[in-house]
């Protein structure tokens, strides 16, 4: 008797937990109201190419610091790259700065928190982090929503906003598994207001959600001393003098995009503001890892394919790092080129990570977003826009530099000269042949 209570208590669980995890996401939000438009901010740019010039400019970031560091990330883990982050956010405090670091709770929980570098960041004075919306048994529905914004912010002054997570992946020397991003810099000289106190007042919105968890501190005394003083000898490219002016480009503006920051089923806002941004452009450049598509996003993409060049520049299957965005491309490619778009698939050296918008030669927006319905209705996501044409151009060009294969809208394919042949491994073709089989009822969480 006892048993069989016990195996329906179990299978009761399972059910709630199932259930309360899918449910609230199967009918997407719609977004009744866009924000109002940001006016652009008299701000200048610096695009941060490499992983190299990524860590260094963190670093460098951090080191300018004299009252506050505001971090936000996905996946933060403390391996050579990360732990040497760590290093440098504990000798800011050391010295007085206010440090913050919030970090995805399903990842943090994972792969973060327990750490004894980050415990010993965390019991510093000075020192506060958080997990924004770990999983929670009692709430399955908290299992999907995801912090998925990235960025580094100065004194208000300064700050780094792009795709890049926090890990070895993304910082630091490029390895057989990095990925290639992007990060902007963005300074503004004025003393306050523009885009860095707007991504302020958003960080400050969603830093006292109640869905957040404290990271508990354990001192280790000389744990991140010793590894920060290593780092200043390891790289002193981190920790010269930066004259910002001169290492940032003019623009005619800056402005911030941002979602709901909000654990819950959300409105495509981030979507819908490029969408609007795009409609007033007529040569349009969109990169994305991956393009997961659902019924509001066709629609908008055919619109959009009207009148104007549309492009989606992605990773070739047999490049992308992602096996469920790569298994729905396979399934959904005739669907996707019937709105109209052209996809250029991307066959390089390295899995591209990239989330950016191009618009005609001047505007570049450059975050976190990816063309896919998690970004869109799930996850926590934040773009920044900026009006200039010699980033503008420079991004373009590192697009095109990229052996790629182009699926055109009326069925025909070409190829840069350099493209490597297609062809996918046999356990890739078995794992994406199952994924295609297994997730389209599930595509409204991917």
């Amino acid at each position: 008797m006892a048993k069989k209570f016990g195996r329906r208590a179990l299978a009761a669980l399972l059910v709630y937990l199932v259930l309360g995890a899918l449910l609230p996401y199967v009918r997407h939000r719609e977004a009744r109201e866009l924000p109002a438009s940001e006016t652009w901010q008299d701000e200048r740019v610096l695009y941060v190419k490499t992983n190299e010039e990524a860590l260094t400019w963190r670093l460098r970031l951090i080191e300018s610091a004299r009252e506050e560091l505001i971090l936000s990330t996905f996946d933060f883990r403390a391996d050579e790259a990360g732990g040497d982050l760590l290093a440098a956010l504990g000798a800011a405090a050391d010295r007085g700065v206010q440090v913050r670091v919030l970090v995805d709770g399903g990842n943090g929980q994972a792969h973060f928190s327990w750490e004894p570098e980050v415990r010993a960041l965390a019991a510093r004075e000075n020192v506060q982090i958080r997990l924004y919306n770990p999983f929670d048994l009692l709430r399955p529905w908290s299992f999907n929503p995801r912090l998925h914004d990235k960025y580094l912010l100065a004194d208000g002054k300064a700050y780094l906003l792009g795709g890049r997570n926090t890990n070895d992946l993304f910082l630091g020397e490029m390895g057989p598994g990095s990925s290639e991003d992007r990060d902007l810099l963005i300074w503004r000289e004025a003393a306050e207001g523009g885009t860095p106190q707007a991504l302020k007042d958003y960080f400050e919105g969603i830093w006292d959600l109640p869905c957040n968890r404290a990271v508990k501190g354990k001192a280790a005394p000389g744990l991140l001393e010793q590894r920060y003083q290593t780092l200043r000898q390891r790289r002193p490219e981190g920790f010269t003098e930066t004259n910002w002016r001169e290492s940032t480009l003019e623009t005619r503006g800056v402005a911030l995009i941002c979602g709901s920051p909000l654990p819950e089923n959300k409105p495509p806002l981030v979507w819908k503001q490029l969408r609007d941004r795009m409609e007033k452009g007529q040569d349009v450049l969109i990169q994305t890892p991956y393009i997961i598509c659902g019924g509001e996003m066709y629609r908008d993409l055919a619109d959009l394919s009207q009148g104007r060049s549309l492009i989606i520049a992605t990773n070739a299957v047999e490049s992308g790092l992602n096996p469920w965005g790569c298994a729905d491309f396979l399934n959904q490619k005739g669907k996707i080129l019937k709105t109209g778009v052209t996809v250029r698939a991307l066959a390089g050296t390295h899995s591209v990570h990239t989330k950016s918008v191009l618009i005609d030669d001047d505007i570049s927006i450059v975050g976190s977003y990816n063309l896919d319905m998690r970004s869109t209705y799930l996850d926590t996501e934040m773009m920044v826009a900026v009006d200039c044409p010699a980033l503008n151009r420079q991004l373009r060009e590192e697009v095109e530099a990229v052996p790629s294969r182009t699926f055109h809208p009326d069925g025909s394919v070409t190829e840069s000269p350099d493209c490597p042949e297609a062809g996918l491994p046999l356990g890739k073709r078995v794992v994406y042949g199952l994924l295609q089989i297994l997730t389209p009822p599930f595509r409204f969480l991917l």
